[in-house]
């Protein structure tokens, strides 16, 4: 069916062109004066200005900037710092003082601590305070604090910038979905603006047949040659027509207001679309090119193989993928709160100096660090969270797979009826122009009255009004049917 449905798009632009040329070439005699001084405004200038200054792609391009700081910010907590320490007795019997300057640097890899320390003391420390006493040239010492239980594969820390990178490409998929569902508007409301403006050039028209006619029926009244009665039903069905015609106007109107929030000027300003730019016609090869795109899906289980493509494909469903890389790192720091704490420690020094009182061989220490929790029911709530967590990621990935499908299937339904529209009202409009050709050589030879007229006048008119939501409606369709299966290209993106 699919096949059918996307197929009917390129025999629509050969084996109808004619067919719509001629159906609109009358209802726009009005227009095609404007039309002289301007470009028509086409599809891609719609889908290019949308993408390049909508505000909504623009702040969620502004999220991706925001996360990058994020992660930059989070990566900061591995940056080396300096420290230094001032230690002076100001009262007692001891007068030592202590002086130390510290390097650190965190590595990621085992919680790793690295440090350099340059330290001076003077004056008497007491025995017990021995470790402060050093030669009069300082001592260095060089150490490292490695973790080998909690917080060996993961922390706080490295946990922040895995998260936040995560958080980056989630900001990523929601600038994609952004601009997929933001050009999706912009293109419907290109196509609504279209078949409004279209649909205006055929109530003006019509309201113009009977305007002059009005002034060609006074004068033949003022003669004598008709009665008054059908000056007065002309005047009726102008007065209808034209109360069409300021409905067609507003409508019109108020597409171009919704059109202007994606067609902007080069600054990034709304701009309204002005009657001049109306296209002659709708753009069957944009519909022509989302066509031919989808070649390999031309076959009766199109659909269902195109939905199971997407699933790789989808932003929607990626960022649910993103979400569950989050929860596992999640469960994993919660899983590292409840293993013991188990540090090592060693350090060397050598002090300098000419201070016979202090060793002057190099020292080196070893030290075992080991704390033991008693109780993990923070840490075994958040695994249970994260557990969950999981389980309803896996069942909205689940739900979306069956939306996405129903979704495909119901735009597929909407094509095929509405290439059957499309043929109905085309027939539709070639019946009612044959009968109205033929009522106005009726009344002509006098066998025919203007109720008559008027009557085959209208039902011509609204058979092309309805042609052109026919495929208003068939070009909304595919404009969903692009945006569901992700083809970027047809969305200006």
């Amino acid at each position: 069916m699919l096949k059918n449905n996307l197929l009917f798009c390129g025999q629509l632009h050969k084996s109808y062109k004619k067919t719509l040329l001629w159906a609109f070439c009358f209802s726009l005699s009005s227009v095609s004066a404007w039309q002289a001084c301007a470009s028509p405004l086409m599809p891609h200038d719609v889908l290019e200005r949308s993408a390049q200054h909508l505000p909504t792609i623009l702040r969620a391009k502004e999220g991706i900037a925001r996360q990058e700081a994020a992660v930059l910010s989070a990566e900061g907590a591995f940056d080396p710092t300096l420290d230094g320490d001032h230690d002076i007795r100001g009262t007692g019997f001891y007068d030592g003082r202590y002086s130390a300057l510290r390097l650190n640097q965190p590595i990621a890899d085992f919680n790793t601590r690295v440090y350099a320390q340059y330290g001076i003391s003077g004056g008497d420390y007491p025995s017990y305070e021995g470790k402060f006493r050093t030669q009069d040239g300082g001592e260095v010492a060089v150490g490292a604090i490695f973790s080998l239980l909690r917080d060996r594969d993961i922390d706080s820390r490295r946990f922040a910038i895995i998260d936040e990178e995560l958080r980056l490409e989630e900001s990523k998929l929601a600038l994609e979905l952004e601009q997929i569902n933001a050009q999706l508007a912009a293109i419907t409301s290109y196509w609504g603006w279209v078949s409004r403006g279209l649909e205006y050039g055929i109530r003006k028209d019509i309201w113009r047949l009977a305007n002059n006619r009005q002034d060609a029926l006074t004068t033949e009244v003022n003669a004598g040659n008709k009665a008054r009665i059908f000056l007065v039903e002309n005047q009726q069905n102008m007065l209808k027509r034209k109360s069409a015609l300021r409905d067609a106007k507003r409508s019109w109107v108020s597409s171009a207001q919704d059109l202007s929030f994606y067609h902007r000027d080069a600054e990034g300003t709304p701009l309204l679309p002005n009657d001049a730019s109306l296209p002659k016609d709708f753009d069957l090869s944009w519909a022509e090119m989302a066509w031919e795109a989808h070649q390999e899906y031309h076959h009766d289980e199109g659909i269902v193989h195109l939905a199971k493509d997407l699933i790789t494909r989808r932003p929607d469903l990626r960022r649910l993928d993103v979400l569950d890389r989050r929860f596992d790192q999640n469960r994993k720091l919660a899983e590292n709160q409840i293993l013991p704490k188990l540090d090592l420690s060693t350090e060397v020094s050598q002090d300098v100096g000419n201070d016979q009182r202090i060793y002057e061989q190099t020292e080196s220490r070893v030290k075992l660090q080991l704390s033991i929790p008693l109780q993990t029911r923070q840490a075994e709530g958040r695994i249970r969270m994260a557990d969950a967590d999981k389980r309803m990621i896996a069942l909205d990935r689940s739900r979306m797979n069956e939306q996405i499908l129903i979704a495909l299937r119901t735009i597929e339904n909407d094509l095929s009826i509405g290439k059957q529209m499309m043929q109905i009202t085309a027939e539709e409009m070639q019946v009612a122009e044959a009968l109205l050709h033929a009522e106005r050589l009726r009344f002509e030879d006098g066998a025919s009255d203007f109720f008559l007229l008027n009557l085959r006048e209208e039902t011509l008119a609204e058979a092309r009004v309805r042609h052109v939501k026919a495929v208003e409606r068939y070009l909304v369709s595919m404009s969903r049917f692009v945006a569901a299966s992700m083809y970027k290209p047809a969305l200006g993106l």
